[in-house]
């Protein structure tokens, strides 16, 4: 069963915006290794938000740090990123190397 953690330090985002981050965490899980524990943290320092979004497994480590002013831009970004990396693994560990 994946592990999924979820902080904020400096700041609650509203029920609106945990929902949909919720969303895009489960939508992510199902996208990585089976084995797969995600942990994502968003801090708020004065004006600006930074967000980090990781996975380890045994397939590997998957991990993006995206900053910004508004929360929701900052979540997009990592779910965008992390996606970019899960698609780039899935077409290596499913690409064809078998000699021709």
């Amino acid at each position: 069963m994946p592990l999924s953690t979820l902080n904020f330090y400096g700041f609650e985002p509203g029920q609106e915006a945990r929902e949909l981050l919720g969303l895009r965490i489960s939508q992510i899980m199902d996208e990585a290794p089976s084995d797969a524990a995600v942990v994502v943290s968003f801090q708020s320092n004065e004006s600006v938000i930074e967000g980090v979004f990781s996975i380890h497994s045994s397939a590997g480590a998957f991990k993006t740090k995206v900053s910004g002013l508004e929360f929701e831009d900052v979540m997009e970004d990592l779910v965008k990123n992390i996606q970019r990396q899960l698609k780039q693994w899935r077409k290596e560990r499913f690409s064809d190397n078998s000699p021709a």
